[in-house]
């Protein structure tokens, strides 16, 4: 979670894995952010074969004070494939200028529906 472009530039591995093929992509979309009314999530996940592979947010609410959401591995075929896993990743960003968030919640699902549930306060 990154509540400045600093942040995620510094943290975000553009030049690694998938995220690396898109990076100008993801160079505008970190740069597009307004960190003062939006909060930035970067989401890596696993697929079990190497194949087309993706992330997809499944939902995002707010609970309390707390951003809930679920991230999803999602591609063409969990069966077929060399055994190499794939690591689907993506930046996802959230308005939050008028919610008083505390923490962010995200339940991250990888293509083997193994469930994995990342907590983080939040400041902003």
């Amino acid at each position: 979670m990154y509540e400045s472009s600093k942040e995620a530039y510094r943290s975000v591995p553009l030049d690694l894995g998938p995220i690396a093929d898109h990076r100008s992509t993801n160079e505008a979309f970190i740069d597009a952010t307004d960190f003062e009314s939006e909060l930035l999530i970067y989401v890596v996940t696993e697929w079990p074969l190497t194949n087309q592979s993706e992330i997809e947010v499944e939902n995002l609410t707010l609970s309390g004070d707390t951003l809930v959401g679920t991230v999803r591995a999602i591609g063409d075929n969990a069966e077929e494939g060399d055994q190499a896993p794939m690591f689907p990743a993506g930046l996802v960003r959230v308005s939050v200028d008028d919610a008083h968030l505390t923490a962010v919640e995200i339940t991250v699902v990888d293509g083997r529906d193994n469930e994995g549930v990342f907590e983080e306060a939040y400041n902003g």
